[in-house]
C-alpha cells in the first residue's frame, strides 16, 4: 500500500488527471501514511494489550517501508532526470547525483520520523483504548 501511495505521489506530478480521479486522490493520498503507520501500531497495541506490542509493530512497519521508499525513489528519480534534468520534486535542474542525496534524506531521515511519530501515537491510543475497555 505504501509503495502504491508513493508511486501515485510521484507520477501525479505535473499531470492533469480527470476530476473524479482528483477527488479520489485528494481523499486517499493524505490518509495513506496514517493507514500505513498508525493502523498497524493501533491494532497491535489493542490486540497485545500493551504499548510495547504497538511500538514493536510501528518499528517493524517503518523498518520494512524504508527500503521500499528508497527502492522506488531512485528509479523514479533517474527517469525524471532523463526526461528534463530535474530532481524528483521538480524544483531544480541538477546533476543526477542529487537524487541519491534526496533519496537518502527521505528514506533515512524524514520517513522514520514521520512513521515512528504516527506509530507511537497509534500504539499509545490502541493500548489506552484496550486498557479502558
Amino acid at each position: 500500500m505504501f509503495g502504491v501511495w508513493f508511486l501515485l505521489i510521484i507520477r501525479a506530478d505535473g499531470a492533469q488527471p480527470p476530476p473524479l480521479l482528483v477527488i479520489g486522490l485528494a481523499l486517499v493520498l493524505p490518509l495513506a501514511p496514517v493507514a500505513v503507520f498508525f493502523v498497524p501500531a493501533f491494532a497491535a497495541g489493542r490486540a497485545g494489550r500493551s504499548l510495547r506490542s504497538g511500538l514493536q509493530a510501528a518499528v517493524w512497519t517503518v523498518a520494512a517501508s524504508m527500503p521500499l521508499t528508497y527502492a522506488i525513489w531512485l528509479p523514479e528519480a533517474l527517469g525524471r532526470h532523463a526526461i528534463d534534468g530535474r530532481t524528483l520534486d521538480g524544483e531544480l535542474v541538477a546533476p543526477v547525483g542529487v537524487n541519491l542525496t534526496a533519496a537518502l534524506i527521505l528514506s533515512l531521515g524524514v520517513h522514520p520520523v514521520l512513521g515512528l511519530t504516527l506509530g507511537v501515537i497509534g500504539a499509545a491510543l490502541g493500548s489506552a483504548q484496550r486498557a479502558a475497555s
